[in-house]
């Protein structure tokens, strides 16, 4: 069993949060703004930890992986076409500066 964190908390996140709770871990699931009627569709919200945070914030992440004793990081996290197209330098910031975040943890200072 891994303490994992889930990024992102729309389709894809809360079905791989599912598959990770049916398999044993503990789930933190992530998202700017959680669509709890929509992730409890899909996921017992009861079996896993949401978290309102940022992707882009590096120190809140490595906050929250203390906090968590996380393990183990599956990056769903990002802006789609529509929402990216009206504000492309937060697009950036959230679809490349979030994965950086996720996948340099030592740079973020985890």
């Amino acid at each position: 069993m891994q303490r994992v964190l889930v990024t992102g908390a729309g389709i894809v996140g809360s079905h791989i949060a599912q598959r990770l709770v049916q398999q044993g871990h503990d789930v933190v699931l992530l998202d700017l703004d959680p669509k709890l009627s929509h992730i409890s569709s899909i996921v017992d919200v009861t079996n896993i930890n949401i978290v309102k945070a940022d992707v882009t914030d590096a120190s809140m992440l490595a906050t929250l992986a203390e906090q968590y004793q996380i393990e183990g990081i599956i990056h769903t996290a990002v802006m789609l076409t529509g929402p990216s197209q009206q504000a492309p330098a937060r697009s950036v910031a959230v679809n490349i500066g979030g994965a950086v975040n996720v996948m340099e943890p030592h740079a973020a200072g985890w």
